[in-house]
């Protein structure tokens, strides 16, 4: 069930959630010597809670956005 479909308690639940594996997945690229700052990891969970859950592509891509940064 997608989030905006949810009562709104529920919905928010979700987002919560969502959040929190948000960050699980920035320390887990951390660990893997990818570097993510703490600003680019509350902009990636604030532009997710805007983008909500419908399509996991726009996730997806948000994600990839916020958290990989092209070295040159």
């Amino acid at each position: 069930m997608h989030a905006s479909k949810r009562p709104p308690q529920q919905a928010s639940e979700a987002m919560n959630d969502l959040a929190a594996h948000i960050v699980q997945f920035a320390r887990l690229l951390r660990r893997m010597h990818i570097k993510i700052g703490t600003g680019a990891v509350v902009s990636a969970v604030a532009a997710v809670k805007e983008l909500g859950l419908r399509n996991p592509d726009d996730l997806e891509t948000c994600l990839f956005a916020y958290f990989i940064q092209r070295q040159d």
